[in-house]
């Protein structure tokens, strides 16, 4: 029964979990005292050679040190599975005033198997945080550039999957997106509560292959506050604009495949045709004779993930999504093609590697706040890491000494937007 839901936030969960600001290589025992608890503590020292995501000339490095804490609750039978995890992150720099930042990551999962037939899946990811991998959209568009402050996001979702005649079924969800920056440069464009319900409709050839069609529809609420300059066609300012404006409505209707294999193998695609809608364009349209915005836009919609565990620990992840996502720049939208992979591997007993890489192209529509048109970013980044086992393989309590390095490279045609960045991670991690 495992093929009863379809994976339609793939994408979105895969770079979560590639993206996690402190994931890093877990190792279970059967000798626990405890097998429904789980803790960890992480200290580690680290240079960043361009701390706030800074173009030139306005590059600041840092040395520190992360101390990050977390625990979790399990609980596991033939039909249940439920989960919840917390993680505090205290992040040091040397050469920055105010010279720390906190983080807070909160998961938590339900999955209920009623029978062969039905199952229900719940899931909550919330977070307080500063980097943009962790701040980043549910569908997989990614922040590219660190955002200060106390800044909170949240994705909730409910999966209904049902078969109720033979091979025929259906699955039914919900996903809510919660924004809330503290950073005022980010505030007024990114603040926004989304709703994404879907359906899908499927039907199963055969134990492995299962083809699908479906319909997703988007709605994004704006909730900034204040007002900013609203620029016509030609760059003239004519008024005021408040972020209502953002606000959107997309329908997307797609045809999918799902392979899934006993051997590990698992791949999901959807693709097919998103529309959007600005529905308050025609408001200020009034101010102006013609400001130059679409009111409304198409473009393709694609979803793909591909797992692979192809040996015991060890897994490969690829996937691709292209759709429309909010800007973090003041446009309309932006057309965003994402495209990620990550490899982890057991390399001897005691050494295990992983990298994970992200590449994401971004075309912007008009904005009402004077960026040119044609506006765009390329972003780039790679991430590989070691982790070599202390203790025991046997030993419910494990000692880890972690390294790792990650590059990030921004290209865009914005003036004073494009950067690099490099990083370095050294400490110990202790397991239970």
């Amino acid at each position: 029964m495992n093929k009863i839901i379809a994976s339609a936030g793939a994408v979105a969960l895969g770079l979560l979990g590639m993206q996690g600001a402190y994931a890093g290589p877990q190792v279970e025992s059967s000798e626990k005292a405890l097998p429904w608890l789980s803790a960890s503590l992480s200290v580690r020292g680290f240079y960043d050679d361009n701390i706030n995501s800074s173009s030139r000339p306005y590059y600041k490095d840092s040395w520190g040190m992360q101390i990050v804490p977390s625990v979790g609750l399990k609980y596991q039978d033939d039909a249940t599975l439920a989960s919840a995890r917390y993680e505090y992150g205290y992040t040091w720099y040397a050469d920055r005033k105010p010279h720390d930042d906190q983080s807070h990551l909160v998961d938590a999962v339900f999955s209920h198997q009623f029978n062969d037939n039905v199952r229900v899946d719940v899931s909550d990811s919330f977070a307080v945080a500063q980097e943009g991998s962790v701040l980043s959209d549910f569908g997989g568009a990614q922040l590219v550039t660190r955002a200060d402050g106390d800044n909170i996001r949240n994705f909730a979702q409910i999966l209904l999957g049902v078969k109720y005649y033979e091979n025929l079924g259906f699955e039914i969800g919900y996903r809510n997106s919660l924004w809330d920056f503290d950073n005022d440069d980010y505030a007024f464009i990114l603040n926004r509560m989304e709703h994404t319900p879907h359906l899908d409709l499927f039907y199963d050839l055969d134990e492995i292959n299962r083809f699908f069609i479906g319909y997703e529809m988007n709605y994004s609420d704006y909730s900034g506050s204040g007002q900013r300059v609203l620029f016509d066609k030609y760059s003239f300012p004519v008024g005021t604009y408040e972020s209502d404006l953002y606000d959107r409505m997309s329908h997307a209707g797609y045809l999918g495949y799902r392979l899934t294999l006993s051997e590990g193998l698992d791949w999901t695609t959807r693709a097919g045709a998103q529309y959007t809608y600005f529905e308050n364009v025609k408001d200020y349209k009034k101010t102006y004779a013609d400001l130059g915005l679409e009111r409304d836009t198409t473009n393709p919609f694609v979803e793909s993930t591909l797992t692979w565990n192809y040996l015991e620990n060890c897994s490969a992840q690829l996937g691709i999504r292209h759709a429309i996502a909010a800007s973090q720049w003041g446009a309309m939208d932006s057309e965003v093609t994402t495209v990620y992979a990550s490899v982890r591997h057991q390399i001897i007993d005691r050494l295990e590697g992983a990298i994970s890489g992200v590449y994401q192209h971004s075309a912007y529509g008009k904005s009402p706040s004077g960026i040119n048109d044609n506006a765009r970013d390329d972003y780039y980044s790679v991430g590989p890491s070691l982790s070599f086992r202390i203790t025991g393989m046997d030993s419910p309590v494990g000692a880890f000494v972690d390294a790792s390095y990650s590059y990030d490279d921004l290209v865009s045609n914005i003036s004073n937007r494009s950067y690099n960045r490099n990083r370095v991670t050294l400490g110990l991690r202790a397991t239970y």
